[in-house]
């Protein structure tokens, strides 16, 4: 599914030139996925119990080789809808989509990913991506209906932290300013510890990092009643 209308104005809104952002997400990668993160995704996630993952608004796609790096019998799959970002995802992965590797263009804002069967993954990783969601309790949902009892969520996002810190502690006197704060700054981890949990993603550690601008979290997908 392309992006749609509602999710374009959106996240244009909050990231202006989709090309420019693309480039930056590049330039950003080591900041976002750092030693931190690939020990705590190692520390939880057992290589050998991987046969599918997914990661969710993949962006460019760098990230989906480090994936296929660390679980190299497993399929592979980034999921993103915006087509600056899928230009440069099918530039970086040139090589390796079709060889275990591949990308789904679908608009998150938009579940189900039809593509993607009940229960069929094995570990789900969104990065950076709640935030931007007008309603991230579907985000939540599709992630407890793809992944499979006992499979693994390992979410990082921005989280609620004061204005002066965000800023710089330069007073911020532009509506786009205020904007970008709130935009970033929507969720305490709590909150998004009690959403995933509302939806069957069992919390097993979280932490903050990045000096409290930052959340990291694995979580566990609870059998239901009915399995």
């Amino acid at each position: 599914m392309i992006l749609q209308n509602d999710t374009r104005k959106h996240l244009q809104a909050h990231h202006g030139d989709f090309t420019e952002f693309a480039d930056r997400m590049v330039e950003t990668y080591q900041g976002r996925f750092d030693q931190v993160f690939f020990a705590f995704l190692d520390q939880y996630i057992s290589p050998h119990e991987i046969k599918c993952a997914i990661d969710l608004g993949t962006g460019p796609g760098v990230f989906l080789r480090d994936l296929k790096a660390r679980f190299p019998q497993a399929k592979i799959i980034g999921v993103d809808a915006q087509e600056a970002m899928l230009i440069r995802a099918k530039e970086l992965l040139a090589d390796d989509v079709g060889k275990g590797l591949n990308l789904i263009e679908w608009d998150l804002a938009c579940p189900p990913i039809t593509p993607i069967d009940n229960e069929s993954v094995d570990l789900v990783t969104s990065n950076m991506v709640l935030h931007e969601m007008q309603l991230p309790t579907k985000l939540l949902q599709e992630i407890a209906r793809i992944l499979r009892p006992g499979g693994w969520l390992v979410l990082s996002d921005w989280i609620r932290f004061d204005l002066q810190v965000y800023s710089n502690g330069t007073l911020p006197e532009t509506i786009e300013n205020i904007h970008h704060f709130a935009e970033h700054c929507r969720y305490t981890p709590q909150d998004i510890v009690w959403m995933a949990a509302c939806v069957a993603l069992q919390p097993i550690e979280w932490m903050t990092r990045k000096q409290g601008q930052r959340f990291l979290g694995v979580f566990e997908k609870l059998a239901t009643k009915s399995d």
